[in-house]
């Protein structure tokens, strides 16, 4: 007996030693050296390969980190095995884990949910989750009913998704969940998939979306799975073969500081990741987080099957000893007797380690950042902690004894809490949110989770009451929906307010029959403020023109700031026709130009004057077809029409406007697909010399569209070179002509013509435009002097040297250079001297001036081609469409000849039959001669 009282003796020394063991990492965190930055540890459950797990957090992991920047975050991605280690010993300030497992530890450890995750699915936000059966494509498996008697393989016990989620649908079809053979294949639920395609299972229970991220990083065959019975479950992207449950929480041990769960929580609503950001990370990612969502439909489930934290508790060692007890009776007196004292030995010991836990627990608690109150089975108060104190404002000496009645704001009515205490008679516990009044009468917003305490006999002995004051939460919101709606700069409203309040308007002017006005107010060259008295000053200026406009407007009427230098007014729907709305907002537009032309004085010093182009959409009956969005943009084109038109004016929107911009987008969109679609057709246009003999031709563009109408240059052109379409179009002129030049070789009556196309300044300005020509051109060796560029000054005018470096390497090329629509530029003669052109082009505009009245003209080209030639350059004449015009210019010297007089524009495949022919026919004449 000795020996057992010293053993027992030897046993309290050592859990004394490691409790004081345990306490001292606590301690030691709580209390970091001065300068350190605390650190917050953050468990995560993983479901899946550590690569695939980092992709799904990495994002919302570095966003955490620098919304805490006074935090060293830690972050450790585990399976269930060592989740729960980690949290045995207590190495966690916080945990993200799913439902099930947050709704347990919130039962046996006292967690507080801080938030929900938010989960990028299809491109959209999703706060929810679904388990899924899948099931070899090509097996006999097809209702949850043919599974009795097969092997399915799940996760784990502690798994929702991937376990109970499923078993519950089971349940729900009165399916015998003992005539499935089960089997265990997780942690990882890569690894219960891997059961079925290895053939081991013929089932398989996973959360949704884990075989479609495999699928997405390449890791499986798409037909070789299927799911079993799936749910229709509208903009939820993943197979599912289970309703919606929500999605993962995370909560705060309770060992946590209460100002640490306030920053943390604070942090994780907070968070919100870019657009272009959210575009690169995968499906199934983590992009942010929500208030934590209602637990109910997972306790229905986990309750059903009296799962962890609703399992029905082992027996214990008593217990067992007292069903044995007639079996060890026979083994002997003297064994009974030692067993009797070991046991009583046993349970004293038990006694004592659990007094002590509830000790530890109930310091932990008590000390804790959150209010904790515990009433007896009357709801008398009993005790209360300097949470409570702090939050509340009363006393413990001013509480105990009293009902929490006191604490009622009234804003909850009777049926509510007879709702609460209902919950608390039936499962035991309740919690969510509530508005209680502190003792100076403040109405405040609080967290409260409430469980019941039973005795030995089943009946409710106390409840405790756990609550965090939810004040700071409602205040980052309403700062958040500010932000959201609000501009901070002006505190004006807003693109998002305007849009939502110019689509309620176009609702309520439909129903009243009434019309309003949207005003696009510009700021005439505004970036000079900035630019000369700097962003501070320029920022006064925005302020205070936003207070003008506010203070001249009617209280209904709506101010916005849309951009960085453009408001929007909106003109409430009050006048009953469109001419009187239009009239209206003229007046309100004149009022506020005339108010904004008015001199500011900086408070730097100096004075601005600004002007305002203003455009105006009239919004009213009618305009069903378009959104607020639509409007907005009306406004805005008329506004650019108003700063076409010289700035400082009023402009109306115009439908034809409009109309206009919408066809030549249309016809934009179309020109770039032109090229792929083989919508593009050459034409060549003859050029001859003196003598009428066939010298070459120059390409022109036609665009010949799949219903058959064909596209004016004049139209499509522009369009390309404003665009930069004209870039690619021109390289594949170039490359067509190349291959015509290579594919005439063969053919005498065409081996020796020139081909020549134009070049745009668009293309020439690229800093490879050379580069890639030469690439091009390297088949024609030889042939390259056949294939001439036409260029205008305008390429040459702003960087001469660099042209004249760029032309000297086509030359060295053996390429032709012609100067087209010389005279009507600016016409320098040393460009003439030191570009190396081969051939000068007169323009037609001067060709047709050509007549025996118009001597200017005639002396003109006459000078004209007298520079060109002293330069040793061929002169060409273009337009030429007469006789008379084509002897005129012979005689001054022009040496060749284009227009149609002597030949027009015509398919490639007419210009070459025509070509041809024309070479037969003065064969012929020659011979005969």
């Amino acid at each position: 007996m000795k020996a057992l009282w010293r053993t027992c003796t030897w046993i309290w020394r050592w859990l004394v030693a490691a409790w004081l063991v345990w306490l001292l990492p606590a301690a030691a965190w709580a209390h970091p050296e001065p300068g350190e930055r605390p650190v917050l540890t953050i468990g995560v459950l993983a479901i899946q390969s550590a690569p695939v797990e980092q992709a799904r957090w990495g994002a919302v992991e570095q966003a955490l980190a620098e919304a805490l920047p006074h935090y060293r975050v830690q972050w450790q991605i585990l399976p269930y095995p060592a989740l729960d280690q980690a949290l045995t010993a207590q190495r966690l300030d916080a945990v993200i884990t799913n439902p099930g497992h947050a709704l347990a530890l919130q039962h046996l450890v006292g967690a507080t949910p801080v938030a929900s995750v938010i989960r990028q699915v299809g491109g959209q936000p999703l706060a929810a989750l679904a388990g899924v059966a899948w099931v070899r494509a090509d097996g006999p498996v097809h209702q949850w009913a043919d599974l009795k008697g097969r092997r399915v393989a799940y996760v784990s016990e502690e798994s929702l998704g991937g376990r109970w989620l499923q078993s519950y649908e089971l349940y729900r079809r009165g399916i015998d969940l003992d005539a499935i053979q089960w089997l265990a294949a997780g942690p990882s639920h890569d690894g219960v998939i891997d059961a079925v395609l290895s053939g081991k299972a013929d089932a398989a229970f996973v959360r949704a979306g884990v075989w479609e991220t495999r699928l997405a990083h390449g890791a499986g065959d798409p037909r070789a799975l299927r799911p079993l019975e799936p749910q229709r479950l509208p903009g939820y992207p993943f197979a599912a073969s289970t309703p919606l449950y929500p999605d993962w929480v995370v909560l705060t041990l309770p060992a946590t500081s209460g100002t640490v769960q306030r920053d943390l929580a604070t942090a994780l609503l907070a968070i919100t990741l870019s657009e272009s950001l959210r575009a690169t990370l995968p499906d199934d990612a983590v992009i942010g987080f929500v208030p934590p969502q209602s637990s109910a439909a997972i306790a229905r489930v986990l309750r059903t099957f009296r799962v962890r934290p609703f399992a029905v508790p082992p027996l214990t060692l008593r217990e067992r000893l007292e069903a044995a007890a007639w079996p060890l009776a026979a083994a002997g007196a003297g064994l009974l007797l030692v067993s009797l004292v070991a046991i009583v030995l046993w349970r004293q010991k038990r006694r004592l380690r659990q007094l002590l836990q509830e000790q530890a627990i109930q310091a932990r608690l008590f000390d804790s950042e959150l209010g904790v109150m515990i009433v007896d089975a009357e709801r008398r108060i009993l005790r209360v902690n300097p949470a409570f104190t702090r939050i509340t404002g009363y006393h413990p000496d001013e509480v105990i004894g009293k009902t929490p009645k006191l604490l009622q704001s009234g804003r909850q009515d009777d049926a509510f809490y007879q709702s609460m205490w209902d919950a608390l008679a039936t499962k035991g516990v309740w919690q969510g949110e509530i508005w209680n009044r502190r003792k100076n009468g403040e109405v405040y917003p609080e967290w409260l989770t409430i469980s019941a305490v039973h005795g030995p006999d089943g009946q409710v002995r106390h409840y405790i009451g756990v609550f965090s004051d939810l004040s700071w939460r409602k205040a980052a919101e309403a700062q958040i929906e500010r932000l959201s709606f609000q501009d901070p700069l002006t505190d004006l409203p807003n693109r998002q307010m305007l849009l939502q309040r110019l689509q309620a308007m176009r609702v309520e002017s439909d129903e009243q029959q009434t019309y309003g006005a949207l005003l696009l107010i510009d700021l005439d060259h505004f970036h000079l403020v900035n630019d000369v008295y700097g962003p501070r000053s320029g920022d006064e200026v925005l302020r205070r023109c936003a207070q003008r406009l506010r203070d001249d407007v009617q209280p209904d009427d709506l101010v916005a700031r849309v951009t960085s230098d453009e408001f929007v007014v909106l003109l409430s729907a009050r006048h009953a026709s469109s001419h009187l709305a239009a009239f209206a907002a003229q007046a309100v537009a004149e009022r506020l130009r005339s108010v904004l032309r008015e001199p500011i004085t900086l408070s730097q010093g100096g004075t601005v004057q600004l002007t305002a182009s203003i455009g105006i959409a009239v919004v009213g009956v009618g305009g069903q077809d378009r959104d607020a969005t639509d409007w907005l943009k009306a406004a805005d084109l008329a506004m650019q029409q108003a700063k076409n038109a010289g700035r400082d004016v009023v402009h109306f929107f115009d439908p034809a406007i409009e109309q206009a911009l919408a066809k030549g987008f249309a016809l934009r969109q179309a020109l770039a697909q032109a090229i792929d679609n083989d919508e593009l057709r050459l034409y060549a246009q003859p050029q001859l010399d003196a003598d009428r003999r066939l010298v070459g031709a120059e390409m022109l563009l036609r665009w010949q569209r799949r219903d058959g109408t064909l596209v004016s240059p004049a139209e499509f052109i522009p369009m390309a070179e404003e665009s930069g379409l004209i870039v690619p179009i021109g390289r594949w002129v170039r490359q067509q002509a190349i291959a015509i030049l290579q594919r005439w070789q063969a053919r005498p009556a065409l081996a020796g013509l020139r081909l020549a196309v134009n070049i745009s300044a668009r293309e020439f300005a690229k800093p490879d435009f050379v580069e890639l020509l030469l690439q091009d051109v390297t088949p024609l060796q030889t042939l390259a002097r056949q294939l001439e560029l036409e260029v205008t000054e305008s390429l040459f005018l702003h960087n001469p040297a660099a042209a004249k470096a760029a032309f000297m390497q086509l030359k060295e090329a053996g390429l032709t250079l012609a100067l087209d629509d010389f005279g009507t530029g600016y016409s320098s003669l040393s460009y003439l001297q030191t570009l190396p052109f081969d051939v000068l082009k007169i323009d037609q505009r001067f060709v047709a001036q050509l007549g025996p009245q118009d001597t200017k003209s005639e002396a003109l080209v006459a000078t004209i081609i007298a520079l060109g030639r002293n330069f040793g350059m061929t002169v060409l004449a273009e337009g030429v469409e007469t006789e008379e015009q084509a002897s005129k210019l012979v005689a001054l010297g022009c040496q060749q000849l284009q227009g149609y007089l002597l030949g027009r524009p015509m398919p490639l495949d007419a210009f070459e039959t025509w070509a041809t022919q024309r070479e037969a026919r003065q064969d012929d004449t020659a011979t005969t001669h």
